[in-house]
């Protein structure tokens, strides 16, 4: 049996231990890459290349990892290389991206393509948030009607209310760094915000919402969480600041058809997870908002029952370890 490798960080462990157990239940020993370890240089990590040799030789934590010895992997945000970021957020931002590439380099000498839960570059690539709406529509979903643009008159062909929303989300003010949700712009916010540019920045249609959709594909299956909102939700239900009550999450079967467009969704973009965020408006019609290809799990199987979506990715990694 080859080796299970977790590309992740000391901070996402309250996603990935489940995983985890699991794989060691099962009588695997995973190898955990931690990144922000890796940096601090609490595990060792080395590459080295000879021309006389056929390949790299890559080594961590007291291991070497390479294409005839790892089977599986899954990359789970092995970009958090900071436990405690510095107060210097542009040296910060220069050595995450130096960091990212060199990462990635050597997992592409360590790790065979097909290893991958998701392979990371055709993660990078779903990522993109416009890429994602036209290949959402390829496959029959409805999209609302989005405009990006460095000027306010084509955003206003939208007629308000208009949501707004950021490719990444993260910015820093000084030592700070805020995440930036979803935002409703109704006409009065539209008007206080016509001083500054939209660009950068997508802006779409404002969807009513009966309810929302989170669905997560694992390897082909389905795990469907319908999410009910209170007006103080409906722009966006991730937010850490609503009050209690304001979100419920409930496990409930979604329609076959949806599920259908998901799976030729993963299919298209040659991914084994995905996280879907769907809005199901009054009339009961379905449009897609976003795929997460790291989209957060397990505040969704411990909020609801009958979700086995760690267990799911634990017997995939398995699998393609046994091949």
């Amino acid at each position: 049996m080859k080796q299970i490798f977790i590309a992740t960080n000391t901070l996402e462990v309250h996603n990935t231990e489940e995983v985890v157990r699991l794989l060691r239940r099962a009588g695997h020993d995973p190898i955990i890459y931690n990144a922000d370890e890796v940096f601090a240089g609490r595990k060792l990590l080395t590459y080295t290349f000879d021309s006389r040799a056929a390949r790299p030789v890559v080594r961590y934590d007291g291991q070497e990892l390479s294409p005839e010895t790892v089977g599986a992997a899954w990359y789970w945000r092995p970009n958090g290389f900071f436990a405690e970021p510095p107060k210097d957020k542009g040296r910060m931002m220069t050595l995450g991206r130096e960091l990212f590439s060199l990462q990635s380099g050597i997992f592409q000498a360590a790790i065979p393509e097909g290893a991958w839960l998701n392979n990371p570059h055709r993660m990078h690539r779903a990522n993109d948030k416009l890429w994602q709406l036209e290949v959402a529509r390829s496959v029959g979903f409805t999209i609302p009607t989005t405009a990006v643009s460095n000027t306010w008159a084509a955003v206003t062909t939208l007629s308000p209310p208009i949501i707004m929303k950021m490719v990444i989300g993260q910015v820093f003010n000084g030592d700070q760094s805020k995440l930036l949700y979803t935002t409703l712009l109704d006409s009065q916010k539209m008007t206080a915000v016509k001083d500054v540019s939209p660009f950068p920045g997508i802006f779409q249609q404002y969807v009513k919402k009966a309810r929302e959709w989170r669905i997560t594909m694992v390897a082909g299956r389905a795990f469907p969480v319908a999410i009910y909102t209170t007006e103080s939700a409906k722009a966006d239900w991730r937010r850490p600041t609503l009050p209690e009550g304001a979100v419920r999450y409930v496990h409930e079967p979604a329609d076959p058809a949806v599920i259908q467009k998901c799976r030729e969704y993963m299919r298209k973009t040659g991914l084994r997870y995905g996280a879907f965020d769907l809005i199901e408006s009054p009339d009961g019609a379905i449009a897609f908002l976003e795929m997460n290809t790291n989209g957060q799990f397990r505040g969704f199987e411990i909020k609801t029952e009958g979700l086995t979506i760690s267990q799911a990715i634990a017997q995939k990694l398995i699998a393609l370890a046994a091949r």
